[in-house]
């Protein structure tokens, strides 16, 4: 027999009535509806329950039983509150309830625990069953699952998450730039971290993309952008911002392509905000451009003070040689019988011959280039020492192996010990200098320590001879370390790399 009879469901969107059945007066046939209309819904995967007014349990469809895994007559009349373990998520109980009694519906989540351990997300619709004269005689619910579409939603949002705090904190501008065929383009997308950098609104950069460009990139900038949609390869520029008061910043851009559709070409990309380094590279450029200069300089000076130098050997001993020959010729050629003017002649020649053998060794030691560094360095100790004016030790040549030293790093040793040497001779009133070098890995270390009085640094001005050492140093980028203070000598540590 049909059961259903001038009875309506308010549920949202639905304000029409169940088929007409037989009328029914006693609360035993609203029971016997509520508990035999279920059938009509077993076939649905969604648990449907119905309840009386007092929230007991009048029907239990199959989806409900498989949800929550309790057979219909283990729950028929039983309360609803003992049998349904939901904790309300977006609402207590008491509330859901009387919102469902005086509004006639309710809407909201819960958190079930199955009989089996398992926590069920539920999504629950309610609304009330009312009579042909509008009064409530109970309440159904569909109850659906919605545990993974929520744990895709808990994924999702916590991807969302994660992706805005690295958005948030990446130290650039994230950006999406669109590139249409017809020939539109412009930002989709453009992180809030665009005022903090470049000072300019979000929303004023959607409107005018290019207009902080300066006029000087504007063509370069659009060029490499249509190099990059033509050859559909990561895009990459640097160029300037001009703003309205006539400041400048630099940027650099990056971006590689993330779509293709039928509208155009869709571009991720980060901006970040170069001033800063453009400005130490123009001050690296300007103090490389300095450095140059100065060692140009000094390679000048030193090659003056060479020239001088050889002049006055040459002015000095060798001139003075030669004019003594001439006269001991002319005298000899008065007097073809003193055989004793050719005699002091053979010599001066002799002596002439030695003082140019003398400069061409200081210009260019043979011994470097014939015996090597090590040998070189001997015969300078051993022809200073024979002078008396100094006393030089050498301490220590360790692991030297001279054929891992480029022929240039080994030339500008051995005129750094010379120029040392020659520094000490006429500044320090030293009485002992200490030499001592060796390889470790790629590098040489050459160590000159005198007993002499030593000077302050910050007071006395950087000579010739030091700026010499400092620049070869530079040059070859090593690093040199002078340590020394009145009284107390001096000790110079240079490294250089073998190649």
């Amino acid at each position: 027999m049909s059961l259903i009879s001038n009875l309506s469901i308010n549920e949202p969107g639905n304000s029409g009535s169940y088929p007409a059945v037989e009328p029914y007066s006693r609360k035993g046939e609203v029971d016997e509806w509520l508990q035999q209309a279920s059938f009509l819904l077993d076939s649905m995967t969604d648990a449907v329950i119905s309840t009386d007014l007092y929230f007991n349990i009048k029907s239990w469809n199959k989806g409900a039983e498989d949800m929550y895994g309790l057979s219909a007559h283990k729950v028929i009349d039983m309360s609803s509150a003992k049998v349904l373990k939901h904790e309300f998520l977006t609402e207590d109980r008491e509330t859901a309830w009387g919102k469902l009694r005086t509004d006639g519906k309710w809407k909201g989540e819960v958190l079930h625990e199955h009989v089996d351990g398992r926590k069920l997300y539920l999504e629950i619709n309610s609304s009330s069953i009312r009579d042909q004269e509008g009064t409530i005689i109970g309440y159904v619910s569909i109850c659906r699952d919605i545990t993974d579409m929520r744990r895709v939603k808990e994924v999702l949002v916590a991807d969302q998450q994660r992706l805005s705090d690295l958005i948030q904190n990446v130290p650039g501008v994230v950006y999406q730039w669109e590139e249409n065929y017809d020939g539109t383009f412009g930002f989709t997308y453009v992180s809030p971290k665009m005022e903090e950098y470049f000072g300019v609104k979000v929303e004023a950069v959607f409107t005018h993309p290019t207009d902080l460009i300066h006029p000087e990139d504007l063509q370069r900038w659009r060029d490499s952008v249509e190099e990059a949609n033509r050859t559909e390869q990561p895009w990459e520029f640097e160029g300037r911002l001009l703003y309205p008061d006539g400041s400048v910043k630099w940027w650099r851009g990056s971006s590689i392509m993330c779509t293709k559709n039928e509208k155009g070409r869709i571009y991720n990309g980060i901006m970040f905000e170069i001033t800063a380094q453009k400005s130490l590279e123009k001050r690296l450029a300007e103090e490389e451009t300095r450095k140059k200069s100065e060692l140009i300089k000094a390679i000048m000076e030193a090659q003056e003070k060479e020239r001088r130098e050889l002049s006055s050997e040459l002015h000095d001993n060798v001139n003075q040689i030669l004019t003594t020959c001439k006269l001991l010729l002319e005298i000899a050629g008065n007097n073809p019988a003193e055989p004793r003017f050719i005699d002091e002649c053979y010599k001066n020649i002799q002596l002439v011959i030695q003082e140019i053998r003398n400069i061409s060794h200081n210009l260019t030691p043979h011994t470097l280039k014939d015996l090597g560094l090590a040998a070189a360095i001997r015969d300078l100790v051993e022809k200073i020492n024979q002078s008396g004016k100094l006393t030089i030790r050498m301490t220590s040549f360790f692991n030297l192996e001279e054929e891992e030293i480029s022929p240039d790093i080994k030339l500008t040793l051995f005129r750094i010990i010379q120029e040392s040497i020659s520094n000490t001779l006429k500044h320090s009133r030293a009485a002992e200098v200490r030499i001592g070098i060796s390889r470790v890995g790629d590098r040489v270390q050459l160590q000159l320590t005198d007993n002499g009085h030593g000077f302050d640094e910050r007071m006395v001005k950087r000579g010739l001879g030091l700026n010499n050492i400092h620049n070869r140093v530079e040059y070859y980028k090593g690093s040199l370390r002078l340590r020394t203070s009145p009284g107390q000598g001096c000790e110079l540590n240079v490294e250089l790399p073998c190649r």
